[in-house]
């Protein structure tokens, strides 16, 4: 009896991934999702070029996930599963891209200080009554850059 529900639950869950496998599927959902409730005319055309033929089947193909009630279309419970779904998946992507970007601003962050602490010593012309303030300033430039560093640090792990 127990494999029977198992065997059943494994195929509601495949029969849930091809669903929601086309884009334009995934694109209804959380449009009804967004609006609530929407007539076939809203969906059509919030969605833009695309046919009739082409979006009645995309949204007989739904029928778990949406139902028709007084002429619009609206998430069913397992709907909204799947609308839950599909924003943790966007909320993965949009995390993935933010990391990225955090860490090309730590590579950049580096080469500025790498080329600020380059250029001052030729800026200052090094001569010896600067020897002292050229320490200083190399000093501080290490101390900022480990503090950005632990700061991005921090934020790569974060987001």
């Amino acid at each position: 009896m127990n494999a029977k529900k198992n065997e059943d639950l494994l195929d509601e869950e495949e029969e849930l991934i091809k669903t929601l496998s086309h884009k334009v599927r995934r694109e209804i959902i959380k449009l009804i999702g967004m609006k609530g409730k929407l007539l076939f005319s809203e969906i059509q055309q919030r969605l833009g070029s695309i046919d009739s033929s082409p979006l009645s089947y995309h949204l007989k193909s739904l029928n778990p996930l949406i139902q028709q009630k007084d002429g619009k279309y609206q998430l069913t419970e397992k709907g909204f599963a799947a609308l839950n779904l599909l924003s943790k998946i966007d909320q993965t992507v949009r995390l993935s891209k933010y990391k990225k970007r955090f860490t090309y601003a730590h590579i950049a962050t580096i080469i500025c200080w790498i080329v600020a602490s380059s250029i001052i010593p030729i800026v200052l012309n090094l001569s010896t009554s600067f020897i002292i303030e050229l320490v200083f300033v190399q000093l501080i430039i290490a101390s900022i850059s480990t503090v950005n560093g632990f700061i991005i640090g921090i934020l790569r792990n974060r987001y």
